[in-house]
Order: C-alpha cells, then sequence, then structure tokens
C-alpha cells in the first residue's frame, strides 16, 4: 500500500468569527469542520504551521485528523519549534496550515 501526502489550510477557532476549528481544502476551497466524519479521510496530521511558528504533533500520527486536538498551545499534544505562542507571546505562534499523510 503507497502512503501519499496531502495538505490543507486549518483555520483556528476564536479569530475572525470562526466557532469551531476547521479544514480548508486547498484544491476545492471545500470547509471542513476539524469534528467532521468528513475528516476521518484524513489519515494524521504530522505538523502544523503559520507564518510564525511550525508545530510537531505529539499525539498520534494514525489517529484521523477528526480525533486529534488543535489548542497549539497544548504542549502535551503540540511541540513548538520558535519561541512565539499561538496567541503571540511565549512558546508557540500562529494559526496554521497541516501536514496529512494518507492511504
Amino acid at each position: 500500500v503507497k502512503e501519499r501526502v496531502h495538505a490543507w489550510v486549518l483555520v483556528r477557532a476564536g479569530k475572525r468569527e470562526m466557532p469551531h476549528d476547521v479544514f480548508v481544502e486547498p484544491s476545492t476551497g471545500r470547509v471542513i469542520a476539524t469534528t467532521s466524519p468528513e475528516a476521518k479521510a484524513y489519515g494524521g496530521v504530522e505538523a502544523a504551521f503559520s507564518a510564525r511558528n511550525y508545530w510537531v504533533n505529539m499525539q498520534s500520527t494514525s489517529a484521523p485528523a477528526s480525533s486529534l486536538f488543535f489548542d497549539l498551545d497544548d504542549f502535551g499534544a503540540w511541540e513548538f519549534v520558535f519561541m512565539e505562542s499561538a496567541g503571540g507571546t511565549g512558546p508557540g505562534g500562529g494559526g496554521g496550515g497541516g501536514g496529512n499523510r494518507g492511504v
């Protein structure tokens, strides 16, 4: 079985009046809630990134994206690379894209 790599945009809740985290499929512009059954098609998330930071997923990379916790300030779930938080200060830093490994 060959694995393929796929990327999408993660828009986090809170800013821009977003009620919940969503994935935006870049090839179609389709918006999918991270908790939606459709998000199970994403086979795993290795990392998330923004213009300010890069986070490594410390949760199971074999778990579907719909089962992951996307609070990038949760240092047990996401390990940041640069010293700035998602809120703008301290560890972490930004919004995010995501990377997916699927079959």
